[in-house]
């Protein structure tokens, strides 16, 4: 129900929910694995074992989002650039992010 898929080759986590914006959910990769949570403004990603390597993160959300105000990762700001196109979010990542265990990763949204 959360559509939540993983390309490793080219490192794009995919979140397509069809329970609404608002959602906790498990995700597993070869790599690793851990919880995703979702709200009205803010996406929380948490590696709980392992490791993620993301270079995409594109997600589906029926409020209307007009910009990333914040990519953090502990006290680190993430760079990114916030792309919408055909329904779709994408928040590119400047470079390949590597989410290590115990790292969480929270992208808010205006």
């Amino acid at each position: 129900l959360t559509g939540i898929r993983y390309d490793a080759v080219d490192k794009i986590l995919d979140i397509d929910s069809k329970t609404g914006d608002n959602f906790r959910s498990f995700f597993s990769t070869q790599s690793g694995w851990g919880n995703i949570e979702s709200g009205d403004n803010t996406i929380i990603l948490k590696v709980a074992y392992g490791y993620l390597d993301l270079k995409v993160l594109n997600f589906t959300h029926v409020k209307s989002l007009s910009e990333i105000t914040g990519a953090v990762v502990g006290p680190e700001e993430i760079k990114t650039v916030f792309v919408q196109e055909d329904g779709l979010n994408k928040v590119l990542f400047e470079t390949v992010l590597k989410l290590d265990h115990g790292d969480e990763l929270i992208i808010s949204f205006r």
